[in-house]
């Protein structure tokens, strides 16, 4: 089942968060949380903060387990929104943890002009570290 992570409701919104995506709602399947399909708004026929309702004859599949999505109502992604940090540049919660291999080698060479030496996580939209 596919729940609603964020929308993109502009083309000035994609390009102040150096998005490629055109306007798009970003959902992801529950199987796997890295199975992010982004859906253009034209397939919707809702679109709020909190859910968005698919247009009568829209048919999402996973392309992770091949699952089919067949309600029309996605809701928000509750777990993601209330354990997961998002990214306070794009308020995406497509984001990773910078993993500890990367600061000590950005240290060694850079030392404290390190770019990851205070930040723990890199938005994997904008590219925003924090």
């Amino acid at each position: 089942m596919y729940e609603m992570i964020y929308c993109i409701k502009s083309n000035e919104e994609a390009k102040a968060i150096a998005c490629d995506l055109y306007p798009c709602v970003e959902l992801r399947c529950s199987c796997d949380r890295s199975a992010i399909a982004y859906i253009p708004l034209d397939k919707f026929e809702a679109i709020t903060d909190t859910y968005c309702v698919l247009k009568d004859g829209v048919t999402l599949t996973c392309p992770k387990c091949g699952a089919v999505h067949t309600n029309k109502y996605i809701p928000l992604e509750t777990k993601i929104q209330s354990s997961w940090t998002k990214c306070p540049s794009c308020g995406s919660f497509n984001i990773e943890k910078i993993p500890l291999i990367s600061k000590a080698v950005s240290f060694a060479v850079l030392d404290v002009l390190s770019p990851y030496l205070a930040k723990k996580y890199h938005c994997k939209n904008c590219g925003c570290k924090f």
